[in-house]
């Protein structure tokens, strides 16, 4: 768990918002913050939080024993949902190109095959690789959560494309790293990132979904986070200050490393919505990749 304090500074014409940024290492990390004292502004919220929990099942949709089990665990039924949607994506635009060396047979080329000479097949092999404008390392930056009147149907859907994006490109051999942003702002900007899956490490769905696609993941431990912070974040549950992540400049916590691509995905909060932002998405990575053919996508 990583905390940036906020430079002090004043707000007027011209002026940015000081900015609050915490930053959790994976599932662990998250279910970890009910643990940390939350700041002076925010100790009526917690307070509030941690009574109401179990009087208001509807709301955060699990005890948070059982979400802690969820989390750390992994979600079966989460993975499931990530897998349809992955189907639907792909019918609406082609996966990712893979970039992996593809073998031609033709009737010259790098290397001769006997056995296809004999069956008077074409028996000479090259392999090519498609040369694209930029590497195979992406960041994927998902909006996650929701304001508290979102249902729990609709809080899964943010995370379900992030995965399913992450999905796609893997199986076309990009390197994907997948965070989870989530931003609220009054006096100060309040900045969430959880860092799901790192580059090189392997994709587990059933892993990543209990965090990702699990509501009470959000609900829970994604409101308390910003219990740590030095802005209250509601004196109810109706008035917490939410705000889309992507539309803040990165402010460091993304597209920092000039050597990897940035992909941003925003939030969902229904099935046809996530298909589209998620094709969006992989629209992104064809014109940062393939810039002349962005246009035919």
């Amino acid at each position: 768990m990583i905390v940036t304090q906020p430079k002090p500074a004043q707000v007027g014409f011209g002026k940015r918002l000081p900015t609050w940024q915490l930053w959790l290492d994976g599932p662990k990390d998250l279910v970890s913050v009910l643990d940390v004292p939350p700041s002076p502004e925010d100790s009526q919220q917690r307070a509030c939080q941690l009574a109401a929990m179990n009087v208001r099942p509807l709301f955060y949709g699990a005890s948070r024993s059982d979400a802690t089990h969820v989390i750390v665990n992994g979600w079966p039924e989460g993975a499931k949902i990530v897998e349809t949607l992955g189907q639907q994506i792909a019918e609406q635009l082609p996966p990712p190109k893979s970039r992996r060396l593809q073998k031609r047979w033709k009737d010259e080329g790098d290397e001769a095959s006997f056995e296809r000479y004999q069956r008077g097949q074409d028996a000479w092999r090259s392999c090519h690789r498609q040369l694209k404008s930029s590497c195979g390392l992406i960041e994927l930056v998902a909006s996650w959560g929701e304001g508290c009147s979102a249902s729990q149907q609709q809080l899964q859907w943010s995370g379900a494309a992030a995965l399913a994006v992450t999905d796609l490109l893997e199986k076309a051999d990009y390197s994907v790293e997948l965070c989870l942003v989530a931003a609220m702002q009054d006096r100060y900007i309040e900045m969430v990132r959880v860092d799901l899956k790192r580059m090189g490490e392997p994709l587990d769905l059933e892993n990543l979904a209990g965090v990702a696609v699990y509501p009470p993941a959000w609900r829970i431990f994604g409101l308390a986070a910003f219990q740590l912070g030095p802005m209250s974040s509601g004196d109810n549950y109706n008035s917490h200050p939410h705000a889309r992540a992507l539309d803040f400049e990165p402010n460091g916590m993304w597209a920092y490393r000039p050597n990897v691509m940035t992909v941003t995905l925003n939030g969902s909060r229904s099935e046809s919505e996530a298909i589209r932002n998620a094709t969006d998405a992989l629209r992104q990575v064809e014109a940062l990749v393939n810039p002349q053919d962005s246009e035919v996508l």
